[in-house]
């Protein structure tokens, strides 16, 4: 897959159905939504139906899905839109007109603060919870579908590698081993037993290709990496759907596996800056994403499911401008018996967004850093 396509599915899908589930949750518990929205900064696309505008912006970071009732001069301002469309007036024209004649214009029982105290949770919580949904169901294609490797299948050469003595001897991918040194092999860490104690003497291969029997004598050269030796091939392993129980079950425990994961590297990012190494921002994840795309679909679809329960965990932090934040405040209002001013709220979460904004460059310093590190630039 082109590495871009390979970076729009994987960004694309995870943001998409983050901020979907927002947008449903918003949607069934009827709060007016003004827009939802892919990315940040100018529109690039966008269509209106029914009452909400959806668009795709220019920088592909993140989404938000914009609601009635979490900032007053959005809905001041969503209201003198449609004061102007409704009444064929010029953008002027309706700046002109009163605030409290416009604000006439939209139901104030469909705005998010006028909510129940727990739709608005669920609207908050919807798109992390989305978002592990999303890996679950990836998880699951892969598992039932797509198949798990089967290590223990007959073994078959997937690839010879050039310059090595298997490619010298003629031996080639889809060879299916029979025995090694006359001895029957069934498994491919048989072949590797015999092949790693013979870096330098001789072993004869039985191969069956096309129907026939054919023998080849191979001397294994000595690896350092793996101490001991090797002839320069690859086993083909095989993919094998699961049964779609399994399949579920499998899916269920490597999202919460991967979870414990992400939260146990984002722990020691907070107690010891010195990990930031571990964070990859958008230009390693472009780079992962490109290799992954390249080893196929199971890969891609893999860590795209990875990526979508880090999406999920993160938001959930108790961090300004991030969900969690703003389950924070509603925590807060329960306790107190009332809601926390929205200007104040409002101001938390545009410092919170400003501090991100600049989180994300350090990671993205870091990331070229850590990329010209790897390929012997100046560090």
């Amino acid at each position: 897959m082109n590495t871009a396509l390979a970076v729009i599915f994987v960004f694309g899908l995870v943001i998409i159905i983050h901020e979907l589930g927002h947008f449903l949750v918003a949607k069934l518990a009827g709060i007016t939504v003004y827009e939802f929205s892919v990315g940040f900064g100018p529109r690039v696309f966008g269509f209106r139906y029914g009452e909400t505008r959806y668009n795709l912006r220019l920088l592909p970071l993140g989404g938000f899905v914009r609601a009635a009732g979490m900032d007053e001069e959005d809905d001041l301002r969503e209201a003198r839109l449609r004061v102007a469309e409704e009444r064929g007036l010029s953008p002027q024209q309706a700046e002109a007109l009163p605030a409290e004649e416009v604000m006439a214009s939209l139901d104030r029982n469909r705005f998010f603060r006028n909510r129940p105290l727990y739709q608005r949770a669920l609207m908050i919580v919807a798109g992390s919870l989305m978002n592990f949904v999303l890996a679950i169901v990836l998880f699951f294609i892969i598992f039932a579908v797509i198949g798990v490797p089967n290590y223990d299948a007959p073994p078959v050469i997937g690839e010879v590698k050039a310059g090595f003595p298997a490619e010298k001897v003629g031996m080639k991918p889809g060879d299916r081993l029979v025995a090694v040194d006359g001895k029957k092999v069934e498994k491919w860490d048989q072949l590797l037993a015999v092949v790693r104690k013979k870096a330098g003497q001789p072993v004869r291969f039985t191969v069956l290709r096309d129907g026939r029997e054919l023998q080849f004598i191979v001397t294994p050269v000595y690896d350092r990496q793996v101490r001991g030796g090797v002839v320069g091939i690859t086993q083909r392993v095989p993919l094998e759907p699961l049964p779609v129980l399994k399949a579920a079950r499998m899916a269920l425990a490597s999202t919460g596996e991967i979870a414990v994961r992400i939260t146990e590297v984002l722990r020691n990012f907070f107690r010891d800056k010195s990990h930031l190494q571990d964070i990859a921002g958008p230009v390693r994840m472009t780079v992962i994403i490109k290799d992954a795309a390249k080893m196929g679909l199971n890969y891609l679809l893999w860590l795209t499911a990875v990526i979508s329960i880090n999406l999920g965990i993160f938001n959930l932090l108790p961090i300004p401008a991030l969900d969690g934040s703003r389950l924070l405040f509603l925590a807060a209002e329960a306790i107190r018996g009332k809601p926390v001013d929205p200007n104040k709220e409002n101001m938390v979460h545009l410092v919170g967004f400003a501090l991100l904004l600049l989180l994300m460059v350090v990671i993205t310093y870091n990331d070229i850093i850590q990329l010209l590190k790897a390929k012997g630039g100046p560090s």
